[in-house]
């Protein structure tokens, strides 16, 4: 029985003191949600609730204990200032006790968080009704029993995934002991189970069975990583499920969602603690000097290549870059500062950059400035890869640029790897790559004058070090920072064999040749049509060691479509020499050879042949009744069915004049020649030749012949004419004998 009393809705009116944006919006959705109120004020300080409860009457007051500017128990302990306005305070401060609220005059105490909305709407209707003392405090007692437990096992499961060296098997073990002993009042009624990403464990009465209540804890709004499940036999209700009390039941959905929540949590440090030590790995091994910058410019880190290149091991760390002397041309530390701006901005930039240290007397950089967070606050990384040797070849290639540069020829320098670099514009005609996309590092350029030159500032994607991880299916695009290779350049089949013929000149002398043409290769351009260059190489070494190639591409697309349209046109003339024109089948000549050449076979091998010789029957009254053009397509019909039915390569079909047609089948015995003519025959007379939708009746004779029963000597002069006369002798015996069937020739 209900024993709350019954408030009409359009009196009902509620205060919500929550300074809290976050309890605010969850206490307004569970009474709106509820019908308890439809007026409903609220108030983020003590000084504003004061000034509603002085200019209103409220039939409930939901008050958070802790406020920023007090604290609103002190409307308690003010009668004047409150009067009869019941109050029900909510607080996660635990020291705040039901003993503290009832005597200071308040009716109600709840403990946050507050995930149960039934139990948030029956304390507000607890807290207006007219329950005697003693019963509404019997009522309070149990709320907040239950609430301080589900607080204690928050606290207790919260520590449990803080705490260092415990594993999660060992975590969700002593979870289940926390909810079983806590919570379970009849702990031998259920069953329960926890399994979070392959770990599990189980009570000691555990039996499952159908009868069960799943609690998916859930990540990201979607992904389950496990579940708590809990069993009974004997607990159900009319229909047979397991019947849990509404406070457990909700208590085991918060749990799960708590637990989710600390798992998450817990993952993500462990991910991150990785991702630092990965990050830390691979600034300090690398060849290249990397330094990291603070939002100031001072260096908080620089690994032990910076340390050797800069020579000033004590000195280095808080002293700004530009103190270091890298470059003494002010143009060049004007673009370093520029850089790092655009790196504190969040965009990585890739620039130029000449140096002058202790140990090099000159050095080209490429150098690459990428934003990162240094602990809570914005960095920078710089890491400068040498490129001195590549900017000294190109110096030497100088000396031929005019030859090169106006090339129809491609020149490219090429590393063992097989990276390209562009050389000269003919590359782009070529292959449709412009020589700017082969390290396509996008549009936006900042360009400085140095010594009359310029660099360029390019802002580039480079992923390596910050926090956000590209994923691993994630499209390339055309600013995508990347080069292109060899590899990637030929056809498959071509990359291949450039590779061996590399491999085979270079690997065992690399420096005993000057140049070699390795010949012609397939190249996919850009547009994906294909090109056909020849390539020179020549090696590139220094110290008798093999560092890089030079290559030629020399264009013959032109020259190759010339050799493919001749072998076309020459393929087209041999296809008109030997095949029918309007049957696509062997003509009689090319069936002459061939047979010639089948019984030549046939004697070195001791080995059979066959010959069919077919005819359609009536096939002028087809070309006198329906006219030639029904007869060419019946003709063609037929001739698509002795194709599908020669089903070998070594098998020959042939017209062989007019509506006559010979078929020679090589290693095939005297059954096995009757039986495929049988199965020619009959797909011709099932065949429907439908005219104008009417159906016209075909139908063809056989005269088929062995080699060795006939007793034909294969190396006889006349023995081919012999083979087609006793074929051709059968196939008048069939239309002698009625049509439509198949004859084999006479034995001797």
């Amino acid at each position: 029985m209900n024993r709350y009393k019954i408030i009409a809705i359009n009196e009902t009116r509620v205060l919500i003191i929550e300074d809290n944006p976050e309890n605010l919006s969850l206490f307004k959705t569970y009474i709106t949600s509820s019908q308890f109120a439809t007026h409903i004020e609220t108030a983020t300080t003590l000084r504003q609730a004061r000034e509603a409860i002085a200019n209103n009457k409220f039939d409930l007051i939901v008050a958070d204990a802790g406020l920023p500017d007090g604290s609103s128990l002190e409307l308690l302990s003010t009668e004047d200032e409150l009067g009869t306005q019941p109050i029900l305070v909510v607080t996660g401060n635990p020291e705040i006790n039901e003993e503290n609220v009832f005597r200071m005059g308040g009716q109600m105490l709840l403990y946050k968080p507050i995930f149960n909305k039934g139990l948030f709407i029956d304390a507000c209707k607890a807290t207006v009704s007219k329950f005697k003392p003693i019963k509404l405090l019997l009522a309070q007692k149990k709320l907040l029993e239950r609430q301080k437990i589900t607080l204690d096992c928050y606290k207790d499961i919260t520590e449990l995934f803080e705490k260092k060296g415990l594993d999660l098997q060992e975590t969700i073990e002593a979870i289940l002991k926390i909810i079983y002993e806590k919570w379970c009042e009849h702990p031998d009624s259920f069953a329960i189970s926890i399994s979070i990403n392959g770990a599990h464990c189980q009570t000691d009465n555990y039996i499952q069975t159908d009868k069960k209540v799943e609690y998916p804890m859930v990540i990201n709004g979607k992904d389950i990583v496990g579940t708590i499940k809990v069993y009974s036999n004997d607990i159900t209700d009319t229909d047979g499920n397991v019947f849990l009390a509404k406070e457990f039941d909700q208590f085991l959905k918060d749990i799960s969602n708590r637990v989710a929540y600390l798992y998450e949590k817990r993952e993500s440090h462990n991910i991150q603690m990785k991702d630092k030590a990965l990050f830390q790995a691979i600034f300090e091994s690398s060849d290249n000097p990397k330094l990291i910058l603070a939002e100031d410019g001072k260096i908080v880190r620089a690994n032990r290549s910076a340390i050797d290149f800069t020579g000033h091991e004590d000195e280095i760390m808080g002293k700004k870059f530009i103190d270091l002397n890298w470059s003494t041309v002010e143009s060049q530390q004007e673009l370093i500062d520029q850089a790092i701006q655009f790196a504190l901005n969040n965009k990585a930039v890739r620039l130029d950059y000449f140096c002058i240290s202790p140990k090099f007397e000159y050095t080209h950089f490429s150098m690459a400035v990428i934003p990162v967070r240094f602990g809570f606050k914005r960095a920078v990384i710089l890491e400068a890869t040498n490129n001195t040797e590549y900017k000294t070849l190109l110096h030497k290639i100088k000396q031929f640029e005019g030859m090169v540069l106006g090339s129809n020829d491609a020149y490219v320098a090429m590393k063992p790897t097989g990276k390209l670099t562009i050389i000269n514009p003919a590359w782009e005609t070529i292959t449709g790559y412009p020589m700017g996309k082969i390290n396509p590092l996008g549009d936006n350029k900042i360009k400085t004058g140095i010594n009359g030159k310029f660099s360029i500032v390019k802002p580039i994607q480079m992923d390596l070090f910050t926090e956000k991880k590209e994923p691993k299916n994630r499209q390339k695009t055309e600013d995508d920072s990347s080069s292109i290779n060899i590899n990637n350049l030929l056809k498959r089949e071509s990359a291949i064999e450039f590779w061996q013929k590399v491999n085979q000149f270079f690997r065992s002398n690399p420096t005993g040749l000057k140049s070699v043409e390795l010949g012609e290769y397939e190249l996919i351009a850009k547009d994906g049509t294909s090109r056909f260059v020849k390539i020179s190489i020549m090696p590139q070494t220094e110290d008798n060691r093999l560092i890089g190639y030079f290559l030629k591409i020399h264009d013959n697309t032109e020259l190759k479509k010339n050799e493919f349209s001749l072998i076309e046109a020459n393929s087209e003339l041999n296809k008109l020499a030997s095949k029918d024109p309007l049957t696509d089948l062997f003509n009689r000549r090319i069936a002459l050879e061939r047979i010639e050449g089948e019984l030549k076979r046939a004697d070195r091998f001791n080995r059979n042949m066959g010959l069919i010789m077919m005819d359609l029957d009536h096939f002028k009254n087809v070309n006198d009744t329906y006219g030639h053009d029904v007869g060419d397509f019946v003709l063609k019909k037929v001739s698509m069915i002795i194709q599908r039915c020669c089903g070998r390569a070594e098998d020959m079909a042939a017209r062989w004049g007019g509506e006559e047609f010979l078929i020679m089948l090589p290693e095939i015995e005297k059954k096995d020649l009757a039986s495929r003519a049988e199965i020619i025959r009959k797909e011709i007379e099932n065949y429907k030749f439908i005219i104008n939708g009417k159906e016209i009746p075909i139908s063809a004779s056989f005269g088929c012949v062995s080699l060795k029963e006939s007793k034909i000597d294969p190396r006889a002069e006349s023995a081919m004419d012999q083979l087609i006369k006793k074929a051709d002798d059968a196939l008048y015996k069939s239309k002698e004998t009625g049509r439509n069937k198949v004859t084999m020739a006479e034995e001797r």
